[in-house]
């Protein structure tokens, strides 16, 4: 009997060193997205303790410059939410992007995968019509002598 051989065999092989390297690139792209939104949350809670900084100063009396420094922070700090926010969107979309390249590349090594599995189901019913086949003939053959 022969083996099983799946002629496309070194293209699903291509399709599973594809999908690993989409996972990855993915997983990098994930971990920026997570960088970029974890310095945002950073960002907030600097504007926030700054805002609690300046009520604390306005129920003392302090000088007025101090003041301006805080809202010139404050003001700063605003810019920086902004472009920040610019940022995290552009890291959502190249990771949306990615995810879908990882998904494509899935696709396509499941539908090598599915062929396979019916080609060696296909093999497989095959080899036992042949086994049958063969101890058909045996049989026939111990029955006429």
């Amino acid at each position: 009997m022969k083996q099983f051989s799946f002629r496309l065999e070194n293209i699903l092989e291509i399709r599973r060193q594809q999908e690993k390297v989409e996972q990855k690139k993915f997983a990098k792209e994930q971990a920026n997205y997570q960088k970029e939104v974890d310095f945002l949350k950073v960002l907030f809670e600097r504007r926030k303790e700054t805002y609690e900084n300046l009520i604390k100063l306005e129920k003392q009396k302090f000088d007025k410059r101090i003041r301006m420094i805080h809202v010139d922070f404050v003001e700063k700090t605003n810019v920086d939410i902004d472009l920040q926010r610019i940022n995290v969107e552009k890291a959502e979309v190249k990771l949306k992007k990615q995810r879908s390249l990882l998904l494509e590349a899935m696709k396509k090594r499941k539908i090598l995968e599915k062929l396979r599995e019916k080609k060696k189901e296909d093999y497989n019913l095959e080899m036992k019509n042949e086994e049958q086949k063969i101890l058909d003939e045996v049989a026939a053959r111990n029955f006429i002598r």
